[in-house]
This record gives C-alpha cells, structure tokens and sequence, in this order.
C-alpha cells in the first residue's frame, strides 16, 4: 500500500510539472531577422523544427507601408480617434468599416516593402528548408485577404525567394483555406475573421486567443509542439504571452517576441498624414463618381 501511495505520489508530481512548463517559456526582443534566426537556432536545438508553429505578424513586422498614410501607426491613430475623439477632423471614417475601407484602399495603392530587406527574406527561406509551419497572423481584416495575398507574394514567394506559403501553412481537411469567414471561439471576439492561403486575419483583436481556437481543429494539431510568435506591437506580445500562460496552454513550448526594427518604417507625422489624406481626397473625388471614403 505504501509502495502504491508513493507510486502515485510521483505521478501526481510528473503531472504537475508537465503543467508548470507548459506554455510560455521564452520571452524577448528581436532587432532585425539575423537576430531572430539566432533565436530560433537556439531554440531548434531542443524542440524540432518539424513540430513548430512561427507565427508571424504581417505589417511592420514582415511588410511596411512606404508612407506613413495607411500604415500601422496610422491605422492605430485612426482607432484612438474613433475612440475618443469621434468629431476630429483627422478622422477618415465615420466607423470602424469606414476606417478599414479607407485602409484597404490605401493598401491596393501601394507598394510594401520588407522591414528587414538584408535578412528577412534569407531567413524565411531557411526557415521552410527546415521543415517549420509557418503562419502569417495579420490585424488585418478579410476584405483585404486579396491585397495582403498579393502584397505578400509580390516580396516573398516568386519573385525573390520561392517560398510557397500554402505548403508550410497549416491545413484543415487537405486544404490551406476555410472557405469561409467565421466567429472565433472566444466570445470575448465579436469580430468575423478569415483564414486563408495561410494568412489567418485577426480583424483587430487578440492574436493568442485566436489561434487558440483555430490551432486545435487543424491537420496538424498533435504535431505542433512548439509555437514561436514574433509582433511588432508589444500589446499583442503581451497578449499573445498571456493566453499561453502555463496555466491557460496545452502546447508544451512558447516563446514570444517583441520586433523592435524600425530602420525602414515610415515614422508616423500626423499632420503630414492629415494633409496627404485630404489632397489624395481632393483628387479622387474628381475623377470617381462614388469615391471609397465615407465624407
């Protein structure tokens, strides 16, 4: 009887442990992608890169808008106006859908270009060599799913590295798309959001929980043992750590990251991007009939 009690007693103290060490174990900076893949060599040396998710945030962290206008700082600008100063002038939209219609255009407008054009593209192609899932996980909503798919393909996968994003996403039933958009299982999400091509759109909110709902029901769900999570907006860092907290995680290993690079970001000049919206206003409205802006 004794024997049993202690037999159990070491189990119970495995299972402990396996809890405790769950989920997030590594959090930190990443300055460019050299530095990144430092990290992740580190990190393949004790879990397989076969069995890891990267995460990876799309704008100012792998693209960058080559204007400050329709940017990530702006589009953050543009929330906390509609937030708490909904009559500013500075205000492109009535809404939030008016706000993203404007960006969506603003998207289709321009030409991205890479946050880290020395190693970033290097880097991913190593990444796929080395057999990682890859998944890009963008604010973005889905109405701009075509424009992020071709902003994406034009940079990364024919003409510079040959990265084939469909073969490294995560797939459900075979396929790397839902062909529809869906309600997250989290009913803190009120927003519809996409996954498409591997590019999962998170529509504004909380990158952890989203995939926490989206990681179980994939292909590939027992095999990811390890997620990696790089961002460059420290409140999704911090969220994205917070939902893979040893005590909320089933994945045995994370680590996340804070990206820092912003040698080839635009800085955000609010009065420049007022007046730039304003005259791009200007002369849309004389030449469209029905213009894309709500005033």
């Amino acid at each position: 009887m004794r024997l049993i009690k202690s037999a159990m007693a070491m189990l119970c103290g495995l299972c402990l442990s396996t809890i405790v060490f769950a989920g997030l174990m590594g959090e930190g900076e990443v300055k460019d992608y050299k530095d990144f893949k430092l990290k992740l060599e580190e990190i393949f040396k004790y879990h397989k890169p076969e069995h890891t998710l990267l995460v990876l945030d799309n704008d100012n962290t792998l693209t960058t808008m080559p204007q400050a206008l329709g940017g990530d700082a702006w589009w953050n600008w543009q929330m906390d106006l509609l937030k708490h100063d909904p009559n500013s002038p500075d205000l492109v939209g009535a809404d939030f859908s008016d706000i993203f219609q404007v960006q969506k255009v603003l998207f289709g407008l321009s030409q991205m270009k890479l946050t880290d054009p020395e190693h970033e593209t290097s880097v991913l192609t190593w990444l796929q060599d080395q057999g990682a899932k890859i998944m890009i996980l963008t604010a973005r909503g889905y109405p701009a799913s075509q424009v992020t798919y071709d902003q994406l393909r034009a940079l990364h996968y024919e003409e510079i590295t040959k990265l084939n994003l469909e073969k490294d996403a995560l797939s459900f039933s075979g396929a790397t798309s839902l062909p529809l958009t869906f309600m997250p299982c989290d009913k803190s999400l009120t927003r519809p959001v996409a996954y498409f091509n591997g590019i999962y759109y998170a529509a504004g909110q909380n990158k952890g929980l989203l995939l926490q709902c989206l990681l179980p029901k994939s292909d590939q769900a027992k095999q990811i043992d390890t997620i990696v999570f790089l961002d460059d907006t420290l409140k999704n860092v911090q969220d994205f750590a917070a939902a893979y907290a040893p005590s909320n995680s089933v994945i045995p290993a994370v680590y996340v990251y804070h990206y820092t690079n912003t040698k080839h970001i635009v800085p955000l000049d609010k009065k420049q991007a007022a007046a730039d919206w304003q005259r791009l206003k200007r002369v849309v409205g004389t030449v469209i009939a029905k213009p894309f802006y709500s005033g």
